[in-house]
């Protein structure tokens, strides 16, 4: 990624993050199967995704070229019923781990990689992947 590229990843990370904050606080809703049937859901979700995405990025600051075994973030999600969680929860971590990430990224070599289940990812890419999933959650119409 080009230093434009990078500062657009930036910017729409940041939209991403204040479209969220705006949102109105959502129960949980049972019935929903799907992210696009519950904000709550979506935010849960979002939430699982940032954490497990996070914790490479971390690693890989951490240690050069760790190979990691994490969680696909559904996995987690379901794992620790983030469907049932209240709204406050998963806000409140979401919202601390952003801040993480982004203290993160003001320090860290963004192009330090490893490996999440075999496959070579660096802190670059995983912030490019958050923010282009976050945007399809949050902007991709359905």
């Amino acid at each position: 990624m080009n230093e434009p590229e990078w500062q657009e990843c930036l910017r729409q990370m940041d939209q991403n993050e204040a479209f969220i904050r705006a949102w109105e606080p959502a129960a949980p809703a049972p019935a929903a199967a799907r992210c696009v049937h519950s904000r709550h859901r979506t935010l849960a979700h979002l939430r699982a995704c940032q954490e497990t995405w996070l914790s490479a990025c971390i690693a890989f600051d951490e240690k050069p070229n760790p190979r990691l075994k994490l969680l696909h973030p559904w996995k987690l999600f379901e794992q620790k019923s983030y469907e049932q969680l209240p709204w406050d929860e998963h806000f409140v971590v979401f919202m601390a781990d952003r801040v993480r990430w982004k203290t993160l990224l003001q320090s860290a070599d963004r192009q330090k990689t490893g490996k999440i289940n075999g496959t070579e990812h660096s802190i670059e890419s995983l912030t490019a992947r958050l923010v282009s999933h976050e945007h399809h959650h949050l902007f991709t119409p359905r």
